[in-house]
C-alpha cells in the first residue's frame, strides 16, 4: 500500500461506528486534508474509483478497529473519548494534527485547557457526538482553534448557534456544520466571508447563506438555503463550484446562472419548480443529480436524459404524472437510478437504447 492510500485508508477512523461514508464528501476531505490533490481527483486514483458505482458506504467493525489502531500509531489521527479515557490520553494528542472526538467535547476541552500547544498544532478536528452546552462550547472551539483547516461538526447535534467567530477562522477549507432539529432554518453569519480558503462548506440541516458567500471563490461544494433575495446568478460567480444542494423555495428566477459553473459535479434541488426543461441549464459537467420534491406536471425524463455526463440520478416526488419515458440514447452514461414516493406514477418506460451503461452494469 502506497504512502498516499494508506493516509487515505487510516483517514477512516474519524469517522463514528456505523456512520454512512459519503464517497463525494470523503474525497473532498481528502483534498483538505491534503492526502490528494485535485489532479488525483481528476485522474481517478484507485480509491477514488468508486464514484459512480457506490455512491455511499459503511466500514465494517474490524476494518474501523484497524484503522483506528495503525492511524494512531502513524499519528494520522488522535482520537479522544471519554468513555476509555487513561492516563496517557493528553499525551497521545500532543503533536498530532488531526483529532477525532467519540465522546466527551467538554472533558476533551478541559483536557487540553485554555492554553495548550495542542491548539497550534491542530489542523483538522471532527466531533461525532453530541454536544451538551453548544451555546459555551461552540463558541470556545471557534475562539481556540485558530489553526484549523478541517472542522467537521456535521455529527455533533444539539446547537442551535453559529456565532460570528465563525469567521476569525481564515485558514479553513472545509467546513461541515452541525443542526438542532429539522425544519429550523440555521442563520450563517456574515463573518463567513472572511473565510477566504474555504473549498467546502456544507451541514446535513438548513441553512441560509449571506450575500458574503459569493465573495469565496475557492468554494467548491455548497449545501443549504440561499437568501429569500438572492439569485443563481451570484452562485455563478463560484467557477469553482463542484457540489451544491438548493431549497428551491428560496429561488423565483432561473437556474439558467449554473450553467456557468464548469466544474459543477453534484447537484442536489429540492422544492418545487415549475417547468422541467429548466434542468436543460445544467452544465454537461454534472454526473450526480438529485431532485426531491419538484413536483413536476411534465415529466422531467426527456430533459434529464440529455445531461450527457450524469451517472447517478435520484427522483423522489419529482413527477406528478402517471407515466416517465426514457427515449432512444437517453442516459448513456446513468449507472444509478433510484425512484421513491411517486404516488400517481404507474408507467416507467424504456425505449431501445436507453439507459446503455446502467443495463450492461
Amino acid at each position: 500500500m502506497s504512502f498516499q492510500t494508506r493516509q487515505c485508508f487510516l483517514y477512516l477512523a474519524r469517522f463514528p461506528e456505523d456512520h454512512i461514508i459519503d464517497v463525494f464528501e470523503l474525497k473532498l476531505l481528502w483534498i483538505a486534508e491534503e492526502f490528494i490533490s485535485e489532479a488525483d481527483e481528476e485522474d481517478g486514483i484507485e480509491l477514488l474509483s468508486l464514484e459512480g458505482q457506490v455512491l455511499r458506504f459503511r466500514v465494517h467493525d474490524l476494518v474501523r478497529d484497524l484503522a483506528i489502531e495503525k492511524a494512531m500509531d502513524h499519528k494520522v489521527l488522535g482520537i479522544f473519548d471519554s468513555n476509555k479515557q487513561h492516563q496517557n490520553t493528553i499525551r497521545s494528542l500532543q503533536g498530532q494534527s488531526r483529532h477525532a472526538i467519540y465522546n466527551g467535547i467538554n472533558e476533551y476541552l478541559k483536557l487540553l485547557g485554555p492554553n495548550s500547544d495542542a491548539y497550534k498544532f491542530l489542523r483538522s478536528l471532527a466531533i461525532t457526538n453530541r454536544i451538551v452546552r453548544p451555546e459555551v462550547e461552540v463558541k470556545m472551539m471557534y475562539t481556540r482553534f485558530k489553526y484549523l483547516k478541517v472542522l467537521d461538526l456535521s455529527s455533533a447535534k444539539n446547537s442551535y448557534i453559529i456565532p460570528e467567530e465563525i469567521g476569525d477562522l481564515i485558514l479553513l477549507k472545509f467546513l461541515c456544520l452541525m443542526g438542532g432539529s429539522y425544519g429550523k432554518v440555521f442563520v450563517i453569519p456574515p463573518s463567513v466571508g472572511k473565510l477566504k480558503r474555504l473549498q467546502t462548506i456544507s451541514g446535513s440541516f438548513t441553512y441560509k447563506f449571506p450575500k458574503e458567500m459569493c465573495e469565496l471563490k475557492e468554494i467548491r461544494g455548497s449545501g443549504g438555503e440561499e437568501e429569500a433575495d438572492y439569485s443563481c446568478q451570484s452562485i455563478a460567480n463560484l467557477k469553482c463550484l463542484r457540489t451544491l444542494r438548493l431549497s428551491m423555495g428560496y429561488f423565483r428566477s432561473t437556474i439558467q446562472p449554473l450553467g456557468s459553473c464548469k466544474h459543477l459535479k453534484r447537484v442536489t434541488l429540492f422544492g418545487k419548480m415549475n417547468d422541467p426543461k429548466e434542468l436543460s441549464w445544467l452544465p454537461d459537467s454534472v454526473i450526480d443529480l438529485t431532485l426531491g420534491r419538484t413536483f413536476f406536471e411534465k415529466d422531467p425524463m426527456p430533459t434529464l436524459g440529455s445531461l450527457s455526463n450524469l451517472t447517478a440520478l435520484r427522483l423522489g416526488d419529482s413527477y406528478s404524472g402517471e407515466k416517465m419515458v426514457c427515449s432512444a440514447d437517453a442516459f448513456l452514461c446513468l449507472q444509478y437510478l433510484t425512484l421513491n414516493a411517486h404516488g400517481k406514477l404507474e408507467e416507467f418506460q424504456v425505449n431501445e437504447g436507453a439507459l446503455l451503461s446502467f443495463f450492461s452494469n
